[in-house]
């Protein structure tokens, strides 16, 4: 069939994003992308594990140290089943627990994640978020207990509090102090969305939730906090797979000022479009920071 006019254009403007962005289709990135591919899958004899990992979107695999890499794809396999929560907690320096999702990919996933272990009461030094094509996505936190006598979460418990928060929508309290950009020239796929604020416990899971009841999808995500500041950078585009409207950005920034009230969201995500190379294995949806998914 022949392309409708608007998705033609749309293919067009991404075709002259990525001819803009030499840096990130280059054959000497690629050739980057590649060694970090190979690099991971020769520790690895499963198929399906090498596959997770040719498959991972390149901001995942360079932003990540092959260990990393290696676990999270051995994590992703076998996929999990329609309401599988899978979970795995190790304890880190300083007192810091790592605590890792593998679910399927759905509406506010980040969100409801980043809540379940703020109300545990724990707080997210780190996080990134990576999600395949084939609908799996994976969530990697590491918090710090609130309170010092508090111990490490236990994984079964936070799979079955997962599960039943996923239930029902994410809503959060009013963060009208977030600074929150919107750029769609980073990245060619998607819109680049970098975010800043004092850290405190909900800070990821107000974002995530602004975004989830706003019509963005996130497709990565990485976390960081300095001090009293938590920065983060997230790769979304609208739920059409488009970049985000400004229409859409309105709501992101008043659903942070004023709170996300529940609303019915979908339970899944399988239905809908995906952005050109968003999360295929050559594009480069450049590196992301905060702490949360949605």
């Amino acid at each position: 069939d022949a392309l409708g006019g608007e998705q033609l254009d749309r293919l067009v403007a991404r075709l002259l994003d990525v001819l803009a962005h030499p840096e990130l289709a280059s054959r000497d990135a690629s050739a980057g992308v590649e060694a970090r591919r190979l690099e991971a899958t020769a520790f690895i004899d499963d198929a399906l594990v090498q596959e997770r990992i040719m498959t991972a979107p390149r901001s995942h695999l360079l932003g990540h140290s092959v260990s990393d890499v290696v676990r999270h794809a051995s994590a992703c396999v076998p996929v999990p089943e329609r309401n599988e929560v899978r979970v795995v907690v190790t304890s880190g320096a300083l007192g810091t627990f790592r605590v890792e999702f593998v679910t399927r990919d759905r509406v506010g996933l980040l969100a409801r994640e980043a809540a379940l272990l703020g109300q545990l009461g724990y707080d997210i030094g780190r996080a990134s978020v990576v999600t395949w094509g084939d609908g799996v996505a994976l969530a990697d936190f590491v918090i710090r207990p609130g309170d010092p006598d508090l111990a490490a979460p236990d994984a079964a418990d936070l799979s079955a509090r997962l599960r039943v928060a996923l239930r029902y929508p994410p809503a959060t309290a009013p963060m009208p102090d977030v600074t929150i950009d919107f750029d769609d020239h980073a990245v060619p796929w998607c819109t680049q969305v970098k975010v800043q604020a004092l850290d405190r416990r909900g800070l990821l899971a107000a974002v995530a939730a602004a975004f989830a009841t706003s019509g963005v999808t996130v497709h990565s995500a990485r976390i960081e906090t300095h001090g009293a500041l938590a920065a983060a950078t997230f790769d979304v585009t609208a739920n059409d797979g488009t970049k985000v409207p400004d229409a859409v950005r309105l709501k992101v920034r008043r659903a942070l000022e004023s709170g996300s009230a529940p609303v019915r969201l979908a339970a899944r995500r399988a239905a809908r479009p995906l952005p050109p190379r968003c999360r295929a294995p050559e594009s480069g949806a450049a590196g992301a920071a905060l702490g949360g998914v949605g």
